[in-house]
């Protein structure tokens, strides 16, 4: 790919059969090693859902989804996509995180410094030591958050939402809210939703594809009031740019979509990160969700991003995907 004017890197999606790497019987004994154990941690705010997968020897590494998405729908095919050669699930054990993001008591939507403090007492409770992180869009902001008070190995932000909103998604989102609110999932909510996550290619122009067929699955199994708290949360988030301080992550890879709406608030916080350790990612032909639209397009950065944290030998040749 080419180098951007902002000091990143531009990635080209792969097509054809490149999207088909991981052979069958591997994606499903892959799949099964990704269900992981389910683990309840109490918070103030109601118990939390931790899935626990990998070896707990094993670095860690958690994971905050967009939303309150589960691990499976935000992350699965960016885990899965290089199969048994998968750096990732060989060299960690994962603490994937997803919270209701409403108060169990009074169901009132939680802050996003709310769940920050439930990503802290998850890192306590299971008594991890400076773990790598992993989130999108509202889970990048949460981490980011994190990351600003808290030690560390490395951090890796898909699409984060780091500045305030702008006039246009609070209109949107305030829409989206009653209309989850007051009558669950409709086709113009999930519709909503999935502009949120994918590009025009990724979704489907005239009808929808494989990809937003399944993530309409996805959303439709989750309570619409866990998808209306976590926007409430976004709709009032602090601007992390303009108050910045330094971030505590020994490698920041930052990686956006070429449609996401989010684009330009990934660079503005490109701009502030030290460039010592941050890297800044844009992938073509894909909206936010760039882990589940284009998850072969991040092979690369993952392996150099590894390097760069120690995780894996800096002379090890980055795998070759076949085209």
């Amino acid at each position: 790919g080419g180098c951007s004017g902002k000091g990143g890197l531009t990635v080209r999606a792969m097509e054809g059969s490149a999207a088909a790497t991981v052979s069958k019987s591997v994606e499903v004994e892959l799949g099964a090693l990704f269900d992981g154990e389910q683990c309840e941690v109490a918070t103030q705010y109601g118990s939390i859902t931790v899935s626990v997968v990998g070896d707990r020897s094993l670095p860690a590494c958690i994971t905050l989804p967009d939303l309150a998405l589960g691990h499976q729908a935000c992350f699965q095919k960016f885990f899965l996509c290089a199969g048994e050669h998968s750096l990732l699930l060989r060299n960690f054990c994962f603490y994937h995180v997803v919270s209701t993001g409403y108060d169990d008591k009074t169901r009132r939507a939680l802050t996003l410094v709310q769940m920050e403090e439930q990503v802290a007492l998850v890192v306590q409770h299971f008594s991890l030591e400076k773990p790598t992180a992993i989130g999108a869009g509202t889970g990048g902001h949460i981490l980011l958050r994190y990351a600003q008070k808290h030690n560390l190995r490395g951090l890796i932000l898909i699409s984060p939402l780091c500045s305030g909103t702008k006039l246009m998604e609070r209109l949107t989102n305030y829409a989206l809210i009653f209309t989850l609110r007051r009558y669950g999932w409709t086709n113009w909510s999930i519709d909503q939703v999935l502009q949120r996550f994918f590009s025009n290619a990724g979704r489907g122009v005239i009808s929808y594809t494989d990809l937003a067929l399944g993530m309409r699955r996805e959303l439709r199994a989750i309570e619409p009031l866990r998808i209306a708290s976590h926007l409430e949360a976004a709709q009032n988030r602090e601007d992390l740019i303009a108050r910045l301080s330094e971030v505590k992550a020994g490698r920041i890879l930052l990686v956006v979509g070429e449609f996401s709406p989010y684009k330009q608030e990934s660079l503005d916080l490109n701009e502030k990160l030290d460039k010592r350790i941050s890297s800044w990612i844009e992938v073509d032909k894909s909206g936010s969700l760039v882990s589940e639209e284009q998850p072969l397009a991040m092979i690369l950065p993952i392996h150099y991003f590894l390097q760069g944290i120690g995780v894996i030998d800096p002379s090890a040749n980055p795998p070759v995907l076949q085209e």
